[in-house]
């Protein structure tokens, strides 16, 4: 007598597969991955790149901010101009502590606008590309003479690289009056 069980699994025309895949299944198999895996990879580097490039921006943003309101600060108690450039300008600030010199300065060299008090040197802004300094008088018309000027106006150009791109830049401008400056017209 013969089972019926044993003759099923050799039935004719259904072969069991019992080996691996072949050569064409595994290149399919190996380019699909790598497509993928670059699609991945590419991804997650522009996302770095622009998660760096938005820190940098909010970096440099608060450091403009900040180093803005110094200068300003600073120009509104100025009592008198000593010299005055388009990257250049020294005040006389009168305090409680009396009449002190105050110099920013642009280094363009280092790109940084620098605070200098006596010897002691502030980096007030780092990575400024451009800087200029322009006089107003009581009038409101620019002028050239330090004895005239009555407003300062700041203008840098601040600029940043990420992995060898330069990708965020940031352009503050802002006029102060020197309240405590007496001119004549």
């Amino acid at each position: 007598m013969t089972s019926t069980h044993a003759l099923s699994n050799k039935t004719p025309g259904i072969r069991r597969r019992s080996r691996g895949f072949t050569l064409t299944e595994i290149l399919i198999a190996t380019s699909i991955g790598s497509v993928i895996m670059s699609g991945i990879t590419s991804s997650y580097m522009f996302i770095v790149k622009s998660s760096m490039g938005v820190s940098q921006y909010v970096e440099m943003n608060t450091q403009s901010r900040s180093g803005m309101d110094r200068f300003g600060r600073e120009m509104r108690m100025a009592v008198d101009i000593t010299n005055a450039t388009d990257s250049q300008i020294s005040v006389e600030i009168q305090d409680d502590g009396g009449t002190r010199t105050v110099e920013y300065i642009y280094d363009a060299e280092n790109k940084q606008l620098v605070r200098v008090e006596g010897t002691w040197t502030l980096v007030l802004i780092d990575n400024v590309e451009a800087f200029t300094l322009r006089y107003y008088n009581i009038l409101g018309n620019q002028t050239v003479n330090p004895l005239e000027v009555k407003r300062v106006q700041l203008e840098a150009l601040m600029s940043n690289t990420v992995f060898d791109i330069e990708n965020t830049s940031n352009l503050v401008s802002a006029k102060f009056m020197l309240r405590n400056r007496r001119v004549s017209i």
